[in-house]
């Protein structure tokens, strides 16, 4: 009961995961790893799906069987993958609050509200270069790279595991 954390994943192209104002509501429905041969169909039509991370591969299944949107939990073993673009938009979200996971896991939940907002922002950036002089002639050796990281990725943008050292740079 109340308002929990969750959070948005990557943008679909350039839609960003973002809700209508009204939010989108749903009775959650616990459908593990997402396998064809364990998901309640029939329940799925107009819900909200709510599956392990770890089964991430397995996103799209809950959708084709008509879920309005899909909640991924952790299980504190998540697999990094890369993020999958899609030409349309399916609001994907995560949770990594364990309280709010198990009560999800046990379909204990029933009908709840996501509602996510964000916006583009432009931002420059700049290249650096750097040249290392040494005692011997340039020309002869092999060029060296330095490289600092000025962003990080990750499927859920405001928990990229590595956002602290980009903003270290």
């Amino acid at each position: 009961k109340g308002s929990h954390r969750i959070y948005p994943f990557w943008p679909d192209n350039v839609r960003l995961k973002t809700t209508p104002e009204e939010g989108i509501s749903g009775r959650t429905v616990y459908c593990g790893a997402g396998e064809i041969e364990g998901l309640p169909a029939k329940s799925l039509e107009g819900q909200i799906a709510v599956m392990e991370m770890s089964s991430y591969r397995n996103w799209k299944t809950p959708f084709s069987m008509g879920a309005k949107a899909l909640i991924l939990l952790s299980d504190g073993r998540d697999e990094v993958l890369l993020p999958e673009e899609q030409p349309i938009f399916k609001p994907r979200f995560y949770v990594n609050d364990q309280g709010l996971s198990d009560a999800l896991r046990k379909n204990s939940i029933g009908e709840i509200t996501l509602h996510a907002d964000g916006r583009w922002e432009k931002q420059e950036a700049e290249n650096i270069l750097v040249l290392i002089k040494g005692k011997q002639d340039l020309a002869a050796l092999q060029p060296i790279m330095v490289v600092a990281s000025y962003d990080a990725m990750s499927l859920v943008p405001q928990l990229a595991p590595g956002a602290d050292n980009a903003v270290d740079a």
